[in-house]
């Protein structure tokens, strides 16, 4: 696995083999990054279901100031801090080893400019929808940013109050629907 794109592009990824770890494909990555293309320069990211960190990873290479992983495995948080400490990122890096649902609230009032979430497939799109509805109501994410989310296609995200659809995108039976505050 490979940094796509931006400052890192071609730099080389560690990656977790682990049933329950999902690595976003890279056709997929390359994609969030061209619809987000100018949008990440500058922002505090906030990477949850982080798994190996890619995404986050990306969008610290596509010019993000800061990047914040939450991801539930400690087997994944030790391979996120391996890639970070390899690429030189450890300052603009920060890895929350907890489980998303319970670590939100915390972020309240943090107004991070983008957020990327891989939840399990498993989540329903209300599940998700609810965490996004979390995000927005306690200025996690701030006016003006982004939310994206990769998920099932079959696992429809109805739009939650405070938010507009900006773009889905499908991959077979993945989607990727990006979310404008």
């Amino acid at each position: 696995m490979k940094v796509i794109s931006g400052r890192l592009k071609g730099r080389k990824l560690l990656f977790l083999k682990d049933k329950n770890i999902r690595p976003t494909k890279d056709i997929i990555r390359e994609s969030i990054f061209d619809v987000l293309r100018g949008k990440v320069e500058g922002e505090r990211v906030l990477d949850l279901f982080a798994g190996t960190g890619a995404i986050g990873i990306e969008a610290w290479s596509e010019g993000a100031k800061e990047v914040v992983f939450v991801e539930s495995s400690y087997h994944a948080c030790r391979v996120i801090k391996k890639n970070i400490a390899s690429l030189a990122l450890l300052d603009d890096c920060k890895i929350i080893n907890s489980d998303v649902e319970k670590i939100i609230t915390s972020f309240e009032n943090a107004c991070f400019g983008m957020i990327i979430a891989d939840p399990p497939y498993s989540y329903s799109g209300k599940r998700i929808s609810d965490i996004i509805s979390i995000l927005i109501n306690l200025h996690v994410i701030k006016k003006g940013g982004f939310i994206v989310i990769e998920h099932r296609e079959k696992n429809k995200i109805s739009v939650p109050d405070g938010v507009s659809l900006y773009k889905e995108k499908k991959y077979g039976k993945v989607q990727v629907s990006y979310f404008k505050v």
